[in-house]
């Protein structure tokens, strides 16, 4: 499975990840005249520089999220010999990819049900087109992957967020796209305090100019749903508080426990566990279904992929994916 990420200047990732034989590696390519480093689980070639994994670049570019690089590599890192390290940078709240406040605030939690933990500390933001932010990600190998089960949503008990501005923008931009996210929320949720606070990055923590806003959505079974948007030149900022919050309340209208943007993130780890694991979705994504194929062909694991029969399920586009992982086991543990 090959996760691209193309910048102009010196660091041009090729991500690699292949589960023949239930062995994972990751192939990365650091630029025009660097040399290649070859990092697979186990042994010691995944103690680069102390432990860690380092990729040189040029901060002029490099905008793009880099911090997706961590969700490629965290199935390889579990089942290493020792602890990993991954020093991610470039952009931490770009398009075409989710903020790294996603990671922290929905994948984390959710994704550590399969029995690991992880640290993910944002030395520095970044953002599109300069990119250099930085994160750091610590985790440490563990023996297998435990199955998880999430097919009841519950009910929504919290509704929260954040709405960001960073380098120039002023902080009335982050003031607007809360309130008009709160606002929408409002129409269709009325019995719950919506609570999404406007932040000014502080200077030294944001590299160049930025804003967005991340809205989340906790239900009483411990789901996770969230929205989310960046502001661009010219668009209104009431416009992206009401995108993150339409995308949000979009994602409970399914009836699902997980959101658009987790369902396909689990796939691997689903895959790779010891036992059955299930999760109920709104439709199925192009993203999950790429993810459930290539985990069948290279990881031989089974997944089935049928619509829900919950009676609260009936007119809702909604699915049961189950997977009966391959239970690998670490070799160095």
């Amino acid at each position: 499975m090959w996760h691209k990420m193309w910048g102009e200047g010196s660091l041009n990732a090729h991500v690699l990840m292949q589960y023949y034989d239930l062995k994972a590696s990751t192939f990365i390519w650091t630029g025009n005249g660097s040399r290649f480093v070859w990092w697979t689980t186990g042994g010691s070639r995944n103690r680069l520089h102390r432990n860690s994994l380092h990729a040189r670049e040029d901060q002029r570019w490099n905008p793009y999220s880099r911090h997706q690089d961590s969700r490629v590599s965290m199935p390889c890192v579990l089942f290493a010999a020792s602890p990993s390290e991954l020093r991610l940078k470039g952009g931490t709240n770009a398009e075409m990819a989710p903020q790294i406040d996603y990671t922290m605030m929905v994948f984390k939690p959710i994704v550590e049900k399969f029995g690991f933990k992880f640290n993910c500390d944002i030395k520095m933001r970044g953002y599109y087109p300069k990119g250099g932010g930085e994160v750091l990600v610590q985790m440490s190998p563990v023996k297998q992957l435990s199955p998880i089960n999430l097919t009841d949503r519950g009910s929504v008990t919290k509704i929260y967020g954040r709405a960001f501005v960073a380098g120039v923008l002023p902080f009335k931009v982050a003031k607007d796209m809360a309130a008009a996210a709160v606002r929408c929320i409002r129409k269709e949720i009325r019995d719950l305090y919506v609570n999404i606070q406007p932040v000014q990055e502080p200077r030294d923590q944001a590299f160049g100019n930025g804003s967005g806003i991340i809205i989340v959505a906790e239900t009483s079974t411990g789901c996770l749903f969230a929205g989310s948007a960046l502001g661009k030149r010219g668009v209104n900022a009431d416009k992206v508080g009401i995108e993150a919050a339409e995308v949000l309340l979009a994602n409970l209208r399914h009836g699902g426990t997980v959101d658009e943007y987790l369902q396909d993130q689990l796939i691997i780890f689903m895959a790779l566990a010891n036992g059955i694991s299930r999760i109920k979705t709104g439709p199925v994504t192009l993203h999950t279904q790429t993810a459930i194929h290539f985990a069948e062909q290279l990881a031989k694991a089974k997944f089935t992929v049928k619509k829900s029969e919950d009676e609260e399920d009936a007119s809702k586009d909604t699915y049961i994916i189950e997977c009966e992982g391959v239970g690998m086991t670490n070799p160095y543990l």
